[in-house]
């Protein structure tokens, strides 16, 4: 019996310490996660939204932030649409913004202070320029895809912009049975698949270099096409008799797509792939003529900005930009016209960037009282 207490009590310390260290082991792998926890009412309001934090693109600009216990986002709708994907919604429901990817960052939790002082939040910095998801999202001209740009030497993500997308602050009622709007919690950029076209070249010719022993001394003859079962393929031009390196940088469908088929690759993939290469088009590509001049693609591009409309909505937004004070003016003048951050614009005006946000969102809401 003298015997069998240490014995129990060794084992019950043993235990105690395994639980303890098993604890910590989870405690700083997964602590971030327990303290964003939507149920945390300390952190998220009564809807389940974040209640602190701000989230900032790498111009200092903010895009969405916590106004008297309530999350909102930046005053301009194609904004709030054309980064919706970066920053994320108020339900979660997708997956990848930064409302939900980094909701530990956005409320200050640290190994050290756990949540302490959380309630002030934090701001996070995306690398991603709202003026560039601006832009590119109006490219896409309600098309489904996604437009991507990155700094290669650091790898930053400079613009991302996924669509189908819609407003955060104005949901569609039928966003889930209305296929205009299908796929929008998808993050294309990061989740989606795509026929990766030409750049998929480089992994066929790394095969090749592995597999085809004579590839160096091998030529390939392009004719403009070559059959491939029931298919053509179609080639950016007629490159004649080449060897790998000339077929490579010809980018040539011919020769990579009978190298494919030599590799084992099934002719559907490389038919697929190769549909998928459509060489960009001039502006200047003539499309029509008779004779005379003629017409261009750019020709039948219609310009949509110096309509009549837009004419009258310059003049009514002169008359309600009187009616701004000249700080105010002034903001928006920077803002809007020089093309400053609101980093920028606090530097120039003397004041804090919170502040000039306040102010431009104040000064916009009176604009638009005003037309």
């Amino acid at each position: 019996m003298k015997h069998r207490l240490p014995a129990a009590a060794l084992l019950l310390a043993a235990a105690l310490l395994l639980g303890s260290g098993l604890f910590v082991f989870r405690f700083v792998k997964n602590g971030g996660r327990w303290v964003s926890f939507a149920a945390n009412r300390h952190l998220y309001n009564r809807q389940g939204q974040l209640s602190v934090g701000q989230v900032l693109d790498r111009d200092g600009d903010v895009l969405s932030e916590v106004v008297d216990g309530q999350r909102t986002y930046y005053d301009n709708a194609t904004v709030r649409k054309a980064t919706l994907h970066a920053v994320g919604d108020l339900q979660g429901n997708i997956g990848t913004g930064a409302l939900n990817a980094f909701a530990d960052k956005l409320t200050g939790y640290s190994l050290l202070n756990g949540a302490f002082g959380a309630q002030r939040g934090n701001d996070l910095y995306l690398t991603i320029d709202a003026r560039y998801n601006y832009t590119a999202y109006e490219a896409l001209g309600g098309k489904s895809g996604t437009v991507a740009v990155y700094n290669y030497e650091t790898g930053e993500i400079l613009c991302m912009v996924s669509a189908p997308s819609y407003d955060p602050l104005n949901v569609p009622e039928d966003i889930t049975t209305n296929d205009r709007y299908k796929g929008a919690y998808l993050n294309r950029f990061l989740s989606s698949t795509f026929t990766p076209g030409s750049v998929y070249k480089t992994v066929t010719l790394a095969a090749a270099l592995e597999d085809i022993p004579d590839l160096a001394d091998r030529t390939w003859t392009c004719s403009g096409s070559v059959q491939m079962g029931d298919e053509t393929i179609i080639c950016s031009g007629t490159h004649g008799e080449q060897d790998i390196a000339s077929a490579f940088a010809n980018s040539c469908n011919v020769a990579f797509a009978q190298i494919a088929q030599e590799l084992g690759i099934p002719r559907e993939e490389v038919v697929f792939a190769m549909d998928a290469i459509v060489d960009p088009v001039s502006l200047y590509e003539p499309v029509y003529s008779d004779g005379g001049d003629a017409i261009c693609v750019m020709d039948q591009v219609s310009d949509t900005r110096n309509t009549d409309e837009a004419w009258t909505d310059r003049i009514a937004l002169k008359e309600a930009m009187k009616r701004l004070d000249d700080r105010e003016r002034r903001i928006l003048s920077l803002r809007f016209y020089e093309g400053k951050t609101q980093m920028e614009v606090s530097a120039e005006v003397g004041i804090s960037q919170a502040q000039v946000s306040r102010l431009e969102k104040g000064a916009i809401n009176t604009i638009k009282k005003n037309i």
